[in-house]
């Protein structure tokens, strides 16, 4: 029949999705053990302690970016597999505790956030999945911001209830995305610049994690001056 047809296709996608995963995870899994291996054997001979801390401090970083990589790799599980709960969620409250966890990440303290846009607001939706989403506009708005001597990198988070919908809107003024690389920013993997030195998961999930809730995730961007994303969460009525 044609429901079955449809059913088998949809199946053939998501293993052909899955095998992609699997095998991209698996490689940039290996890559920063890899490195951090090889940078154990060549400490293991080193002498200098100058030496020694530059050593470390790469392996360091080899970690962070593992466990940056395994954090997404749970989200996406958690965002596939756990059923959608609502709850009353202070937005401000939520987006205080998403940037404590931001506040090592490199460059956090030389940008200006700013939260008034979102003083006593309130949603009803998933909180994992909302912060799922945030946490990605965040750190990436951090991530990218531009080192320019008259032009302070800010981001601002605003938001708004309508009738049928809640907008909540990530603006900031970095690096912007190219225009050939906008259409697929949210695909899984993509990386958009040279910069972007993550695994490609997080917007394809922010996207996914959107569309669980009943939402959708979309940006504005202009290459050189900053990126405006929209989360549109339909209200439960």
């Amino acid at each position: 029949s044609k429901r079955l047809l449809q059913k088998n296709n949809e199946l053939a996608h998501a293993n052909k999705e899955l095998d992609r995963f699997v095998y991209s995870v698996s490689h940039d899994l290996s890559a920063p053990l890899k490195s951090i291996m090889g940078l154990v054997n060549i400490s293991r001979m080193e002498k200098d302690d100058a030496e020694l801390r530059h050593y470390f401090n790469n392996i360091e970083t080899s970690v962070h970016k593992l466990e940056a990589f395994i954090g997404e790799i749970l989200d996406y599980s958690r965002n596939e597999r756990q059923e959608v709960s609502l709850e009353n969620i202070n937005l401000t409250n939520l987006c205080q505790e998403i940037l404590d966890n931001l506040r090592f990440q490199e460059g956090f303290d030389k940008i200006q956030i700013s939260l008034e846009g979102i003083d006593n607001f309130s949603l009803i939706t998933d909180k994992m999945r909302l912060k799922i989403i945030l946490n990605n506009l965040l750190s990436n708005a951090v991530k990218f911001q531009k080192i320019i001597a008259n032009e302070p990198p800010f981001i601002t988070v605003t938001a708004k209830a309508l009738a049928t919908h809640y907008s909540i809107y990530v603006e900031d003024n970095g690096e912007g995305i190219p225009p050939e690389a906008r259409e697929r920013i949210f695909d899984m993997f993509f990386r958009g610049t040279p910069r972007a030195n993550g695994s490609g998961l997080g917007l394809y999930i922010a996207r996914e994690a959107a569309e669980k809730i009943n939402g959708k995730l979309t940006v504005e961007s202009v290459y050189g001056k900053g990126s405006l994303f929209h989360l549109e969460i339909k209200k439960y009525l």
